[in-house]
């Protein structure tokens, strides 16, 4: 089971509790649910329809419905941010296309480098993978 990049679109915090409730109920036994979120500390509302819930929110919900984060790796690095913030290691990028922008998105996650200031949040998403306790 999935769920890839809907609950920030819920701004209401209990619709997106009742969400967790009905798609963990459909998590068979030993099976896992897959959640993109970021894990801010706090809640991050950038604009007037994205709410990204902080870890107290997760915690919360999680311990409630039974489940733990089992892992919950980087998706990337500054992909979503169209590339990196260097206009020259930018200008270099674009012009050797898509590809060369996405895979060095790819080694950057993959060497962990730490995310530059630049980086907004939706480059901090991380995918979550839940277990039942």
């Amino acid at each position: 089971m999935q769920c890839i990049d809907v609950i920030h679109v819920l701004l209401d915090d209990q619709a997106a509790a009742d969400l967790l409730t009905r798609l963990t109920n459909l998590v068979a036994p030993g099976g896992s649910l897959l959640i993109t979120a970021p894990l801010p500390d706090a809640d991050v509302e950038p604009n007037a329809y994205l709410r990204y819930r902080g870890r107290a929110f997760w915690k919360t919900e999680l311990e409630r419905l039974g489940f733990r984060i089992e892992s919950a790796p980087a998706m990337y690095y500054w992909l979503p941010t169209g590339g990196p913030s260097n206009r020259y290691l930018r200008f270099v990028l674009t012009r050797l296309g898509p590809r060369a922008v996405y895979w060095t998105d790819r080694l950057a996650r993959a060497m962990r480098l730490p995310w530059p200031a630049s980086a907004g949040i939706d480059c901090r998403v991380r995918l979550l993978t839940l277990r039942r306790r």
